[in-house]
């Protein structure tokens, strides 16, 4: 299980593929308090471990990321942090506590970006030239969200493949499920791509050494979808097994990332502190009966269906 901190809902991008993990587009701004985040951290380690993983809306945005992110590492947090990348150059001096960043780029093309995002593309190149001069053991890893029909040509691929390249930054391939068209990006050709490209496929054995070596170009491909996606979808293709425990920055509870339990979370956390006392393993963690989570259960069992494929260069 997964613990992300949602720090904000407040985003200056307007990505046509943004679920918001699950928050409402038109709410008013909000910002988790810096207490909050480190109490919900302190209290759930024992269930989901010390990795925890700061997303939004744009965490950066949050008034209090500096205090927020010092304090979790001083908790022994190994921190990951969800990102459109546009203010990544002013956060520099916080690489030490940061282990692993994932930065948004749905197209290196400027007008598809312009249209998937309403951002810059100059920008973002800009603040992540900052990022890499600075970084050094930080994992930087490029998530590249494709729709079918808008950015899934060959083209867009051998681009993002260059990009990640230059960045020393493993590539991750996201196949896009629209529940509204029914379809996934195509990404035609992408095995010949790969190969022509002197790319090889990773088999799972070698996967934990690809993943401590650092300096190996690396491309994920994984298929998202969603709870609505299951209608028409046969639901052997679902996931359970990433679940995904988000705190909202109005201190709700939801699960990965469609359903909400309704619970607030003092709540859940006395739930935890209750558990903990039982000397249980917390792996071996059972949610207590909730009418709206019994009910929509099958839902809440559906989160994503992510296959991941890895493949390095030569």
């Amino acid at each position: 299980m997964e613990l992300r901190i949602l720090l904000t809902n407040e985003c200056q991008l307007r990505c046509q593929f943004c679920h918001l993990e699950g928050m409402s587009k038109h709410e008013k701004p909000r910002f988790i308090s810096p207490k909050t985040a480190v109490n919900v951290f302190r209290h759930m380690k024992q269930l989901c471990g010390s990795s925890v993983t700061l997303s939004g809306g744009e965490p950066l945005l949050h008034p209090n990321f500096t205090q927020i992110c010092e304090s979790l590492a001083q908790e022994g947090a190994r921190i990951t942090l969800l990102t459109n990348g546009l203010l990544l150059g002013a956060y520099t001096k916080l690489l030490p506590h940061i282990s692993e960043i994932h930065a948004s780029l749905p197209s290196a093309i400027e007008a598809n970006y312009v249209e998937l995002t309403g951002g810059n593309l100059d920008s973002w190149f800009c603040q992540l030239r900052s990022l890499c001069e600075a970084r050094s053991s930080t994992r930087l890893k490029i998530n590249s969200t494709l729709l079918d029909g808008i950015n899934d040509s060959e083209k867009e691929i051998r681009y993002l493949l260059n990009v990640s390249r230059d960045f020393s930054a493993t590539l991750k391939i996201i196949r896009y499920f629209d529940p509204r068209t029914k379809r996934s990006a195509r990404l035609v050709r992408l095995t010949d791509i790969l190969k022509s490209m002197r790319y090889m496929p990773v088999t799972e054995e070698e996967r934990l050494n690809v993943w401590l070596n650092t300096t190996l170009p690396t491309v994920e491909i994984a298929e998202v979808t969603c709870s609505f996606a299951r209608r028409s979808r046969n639901p052997s293709l679902t996931c359970s097994k990433y679940r995904d425990l988000l705190i909202t920055p109005d201190e709700k509870v939801v699960w990965c990332p469609w359903h909400i339990l309704g619970w607030s979370l003092g709540y859940f956390v006395e739930l935890i502190k209750q558990y903990s006392q039982t000397g249980i393993p917390a792996e071996s963690f059972h949610w207590p009966s909730c009418p709206d989570y019994d009910k929509e259960r099958k839902v809440a069992e559906v989160g994503r269906n992510e296959n991941i494929y890895v493949a390095r260069s030569r």
